[in-house]
């Protein structure tokens, strides 16, 4: 029906007048409704492509969604591992310290048990110290054995007393009475 059916059409097939009148009377409704019936048709496949892109994007929005959600998600891993390493951390350096690691030296075993994986494997316990604290003592100990610290109290070197040689004798007596809480005797 490309040409479609018209006046034109049917009188230049030979039909009289009258018959050309009943049929495009009889066919006007049928084209009116052909025709919006296109026009409807028309309207559904623009919705249809509005809804596919509706649809497309939904899909990408709700892909971009769950990716945002996994990313949280994976940030507050990440905090509470870093946390929970702090933590660890914290507690380690503090049983050095108990052990007498020399202050100077603590960054340096803490940052090697890190590098060891004995941080990662270690674990807390609910009042803040380390489980087998003992053997990470008796670790560290051995390891880091060049790096305790002892206190050493030594008196004054006999050789130089305090008050050194050029002090009268007097004077060194005073400082004596003085230190020991006697009374001046004068």
């Amino acid at each position: 029906m490309a040409q479609g059916l018209s006046r034109k059409l049917l009188t230049g097939m030979g039909l009289e007048e009258k018959i050309v009148d009943a049929i495009i009377e009889a066919y006007t409704p049928t084209y009116e409704e052909l025709k919006q019936t296109r026009t409807d048709l028309e309207a559904l496949r623009t919705e249809n492509e509005a809804l596919k892109k509706g649809a497309t994007d939904y899909a990408s929005e709700k892909a971009r969604a769950d990716k945002a959600v996994k990313d949280l998600e994976d940030f507050r891993k990440l905090v509470s591992d870093k946390e929970k390493t702090a933590k660890v951390e914290g507690a380690y350096r503090k049983l050095a310290q108990g052990l007498s690691i020399d202050e100077k030296r603590l960054d340096t075993v803490v940052k090697w048990a890190r590098t060891e994986g004995i941080l990662q494997k270690a674990a807390l316990k609910d009042d803040g110290t380390l489980e087998d604290a003992d053997k990470l003592s008796e670790a560290i100990k051995t390891e880091w054995a060049d790096f305790v610290t002892t206190e050493k109290r030594s008196g004054s070197n006999p050789s130089t007393p305090p008050g050194g040689s050029n002090d009268s004798e007097a004077e060194q007596l005073a400082a004596v009475r003085k230190a020991m809480g006697l009374p001046d005797p004068k």
